[in-house]
């Protein structure tokens, strides 16, 4: 069995996992965007929850916490071994 994993993704509606929508890093106020591969990653939604409060101010409300389905994470591994970034 797969564990479920939780992203901090754009909420503009429906995303495929190849859509650069997901935060793959945040430097200050430059928050870079990647397709699944590259999304940070979280094992509990607490921590994406945490990750999403310390995005800067004026793009905060364009995200939402998003858990990724077991069978999305099968063809979209990681490119590195990071979690809880």
């Amino acid at each position: 069995m797969m564990k479920t994993i939780y992203t901090v993704r754009l909420n503009n509606g429906l995303t495929a996992p190849c859509d650069c929508n997901y935060v793959s890093s945040v430097q200050g106020e430059i928050v870079g965007y990647m397709d699944l591969r590259g999304a940070l990653r979280f094992s509990t939604k607490q921590e994406a929850a945490d990750a999403l409060r310390r995005l800067p101010e004026p793009v905060r409300h364009k995200h939402i916490v998003a858990e990724v389905p077991a069978l999305q994470l099968l063809y979209f591994p990681p490119y590195g071994t990071r979690m809880d970034a």
